[in-house]
């Protein structure tokens, strides 16, 4: 980011220009990748302990699966409720499926199958404003 004026939209204090990174990549969409990524890891894992603690306990296997998706199906939700994110969906392979294709990970408790897929939430670079300016006689 440059630090300039803010002077043009009526800020007298110095501002971070355009809110971009330095390869001009806008930083929302880094910030709202970053607080989902960040949000999504808390929330599970919270998720997992408190499952733990629970009678029946969180399980691995589809119902465990199934409730951790809807924990972190939760959290894109926030992220586009908040404005970090235009769309985001949480998908999680099948139990069966998983297990068949990595039958090693069953026995270390290793589960790879979620995927978040989300579209990030750009802010404003430029706007253009048209007005048609009419004098009635």
């Amino acid at each position: 980011n440059i630090v300039l004026t803010g002077a043009e939209g009526g800020i007298s204090n110095a501002c971070l220009f355009k809110g971009t990174t330095m390869d001009g990549e806008q930083s929302a969409w880094w910030y709202g990748i970053d607080w989902f990524q960040i949000q999504v890891k808390q929330a599970i894992a919270a998720a997992v302990i408190n499952g733990s603690n629970s009678n029946p306990p969180l399980l691995y296997n589809q119902t465990g699966i199934n409730t951790l998706q809807k924990v972190a199906q939760n959290v894109a939700n926030n992220a586009v409720t908040f404005g970090c994110a235009l769309s985001a969906t949480v998908t999680a392979t099948p139990f069966a499926t998983y297990v068949a294709e990595n039958p090693n990970d069953y026995n270390a408790g290793i589960y790879k199958g979620f995927e978040a897929n989300i579209v990030g939430q750009n802010g404003f670079l430029t706007l253009n404003f048209y007005i048609d300016a009419i004098q009635i006689a």
